[in-house]
């Protein structure tokens, strides 16, 4: 993947699969936050798994994204000194 001007600059193979990893992690987020309000266990499990995901997606467009990665980082940050 190349940058340009702190953008991602990714061939059409490269976009679909981004394209198809952010509604991936909102339903992470959704289902993540459904278990935890039901105080199913795997919530948090969930949760982590999706906010790295969110990290990894965040960080290869940083430029216009770098508020999601900041989030994801301190959510996960929370994550492991709670559990």
């Amino acid at each position: 993947m190349k940058f340009r001007n702190g953008y991602l600059d990714s061939g059409t193979d490269e976009t679909r699969i981004y394209a198809a990893l952010w509604p991936l992690t909102a339903i992470g987020f959704t289902a993540a936050g459904g278990a935890l309000a039901v105080g199913w266990d795997w919530g948090e499990r969930l949760l982590l798994a999706v906010t790295l995901l969110s990290v990894v997606i965040t960080g290869l467009d940083m430029a216009p994204a770098f508020r999601g990665t900041i989030i994801s980082i301190m959510i996960i940050v929370l994550l492991l000194t709670i559990s």
